[in-house]
């Protein structure tokens, strides 16, 4: 949850770094066409049934009593696992997330300079 919020963060800052102007819209034909309002009519029943999928069963593990869970969901064996057996997937993200936030910074110093030198 951490990761997934520092990845969001991120790309916030990506974003606002980088200015990037407005694209233009789409021309009107491609919007109103048939296939469009097929597949998003085939996505969003994906993400229906998928979500129903994702609320029963979040109602099977709620009757499930506490007591009854294992062990390894407790918060010391969840930071063991991931400083033992996934260390090298947490590293590897970490220095993921380092090199894109420098790159973000180095892009976004660049497009200062240019505007600094045009005006």
């Amino acid at each position: 949850i951490i990761y997934a919020g520092a990845i969001m963060v991120l790309f916030l800052f990506v974003v606002m770094l980088l200015n990037a102007p407005r694209e233009e819209p789409a021309p009107p034909g491609i919007l109103e066409s048939g296939m469009t309002r097929a597949v998003g009519a085939v996505l969003a029943l994906a993400l229906a049934l998928e979500l129903a999928w994702a609320l029963n069963r979040s109602r099977t593990l709620a009757t499930t009593d506490a007591y009854d869970m294992p062990r390894s969901f407790s918060v010391p064996d969840i930071g063991q696992r991931l400083f033992q057996e996934y260390a090298f997937a947490f590293e590897a993200t970490s220095i993921l997330i380092l090199v894109a936030m420098l790159g973000a910074i180095t892009l976004a110093a660049r497009h200062i300079a240019e505007r600094s030198r045009r005006g």
